[in-house]
């Protein structure tokens, strides 16, 4: 019989407690746990929230590619959706400085602090300039090039700059006038002055203010210093001759507003082709009356209706300003061309002088 050996036992029992001692393999870790719900414009991709189109990496786990689509106040790049210049992510939206993120309305909501150049702060954002212009009633008047034609005493003729502007689509109204004298910033118009066309007895009845059924016309019978009064009062400023003639030929040297075409029925006048005939024209129109006769960006009455006051002095000593566009008297064509130039004494206040306003793009 082969001898019991009590030290293998025992080494054969250690090994058992060794095997018994040793720790269980570690279970693989839990995937990272789902986001409760993406955020806005984004959808589930596993446990990853991305923008669509977008794919989860297999080897980062992370969403790649394209977005095919972005939020409306978001820009698509090669990865990612993010905020256009100038505006910052609020709450998952891209906003404009000083802006909040509205969630029942869903939109950036309040007056930004700040806008880039080439924008202008308003209730709901920064906007274009264009926009701007649109919202106010107004053109946008690209830069352009125009030639100040020659005329007796004045200071300034030739080619001339001017910038980007914008100018109101139609006349001042009675109406719109009506509105400054109720709040005290206009003064109620008094009777006309002298002016080369005819007596105050005889200007007085074709002025159009108090008179019923004008409230849509033309505000005539004010003085440079009177119609610049009511432009300040709407934060804007008469144009100057040059900013009149570049939004009257539309940036094309045009001859009229509309183009080459003789003015027949385009304008209030008295001349061959007006709808009252020709030498029957008894009083102002309308403002925006005559849509064949707008300019390239869309002015009404850059011709006819009523001369406009401008806020350049014609003379050295300035003892007249600039006058452009030619009135519904005028029975010659060549009284509406865009490139007329015409002087009247700042403080002449006639039923064929009415006005418009602008505004730099600032």
């Amino acid at each position: 019989m082969r001898p019991f050996r009590f030290g293998a036992v025992c080494a054969l029992g250690l090994g058992f407690g060794a095997i018994a001692a040793a720790a269980p393999p570690a279970p693989p870790a839990p995937p990272p746990p789902a986001p409760a719900a993406c955020p806005f414009g984004r959808l589930r991709m596993g446990a990853q929230c991305c923008w669509p189109g977008q794919d989860v990496g297999a080897a980062t786990g992370r969403c790649v590619g394209r977005p095919s689509s972005c939020p409306a106040s978001m820009v698509v790049t090669d990865g990612d959706c993010v905020c256009e210049p100038g505006k910052t992510l609020v709450s998952g939206h891209c906003c404009w400085p000083g802006q909040d993120f509205g969630s029942a309305r869903k939109a950036c909501m309040g007056k930004p602090k700040s806008c880039p150049a080439d924008r202008v702060a308003a209730a709901d954002g920064c906007i274009t300039h264009a926009m701007q212009a649109r919202r106010d009633s107004m053109v946008l008047v690209p830069a352009a090039k125009v030639e100040l034609a020659a005329y007796p005493n004045a200071k300034r003729s030739g080619i001339v700059e001017v910038a980007s502007f914008q100018l109101d689509e139609g006349e001042v109204t009675v109406g719109a006038y009506a509105a400054c004298v109720r709040a005290e910033k206009c003064a109620k118009p008094g009777p006309p002055s002298e002016s080369k066309k005819a007596s105050v007895q005889a200007q007085e009845p074709l002025c159009n203010w108090g008179k019923p059924g004008r409230d849509a016309h033309p505000m005539n019978c004010l003085s440079q210093a009177e119609a610049a009064a009511f432009c300040a009062w709407r934060e804007r400023r008469l144009p100057t001759e040059e900013e009149w003639q570049a939004a009257a030929e539309g940036g094309e040297k045009r001859t009229y507003p509309w183009g080459a075409e003789a003015p027949a029925d385009r304008a209030c006048w008295d001349g061959a082709g007006s709808k009252a005939g020709a030498g029957k024209r008894t009083s102002t129109c309308a403002s925006k009356s005559f849509a064949s006769g707008k300019s390239a960006q869309g002015a009404f009455d850059l011709a006819g209706n009523v001369w406009e006051w401008t806020s350049s002095c014609l003379d050295a000593d300035c003892k007249e300003v600039v006058a452009r566009g030619g009135a519904w008297f005028n029975g010659t064509a060549s009284s509406l061309k865009g490139a007329l130039r015409q002087g009247e004494g700042k403080t002449t206040s006639s039923p064929g002088l009415g006005f418009r306003c602008a505004r730099a793009n600032e």
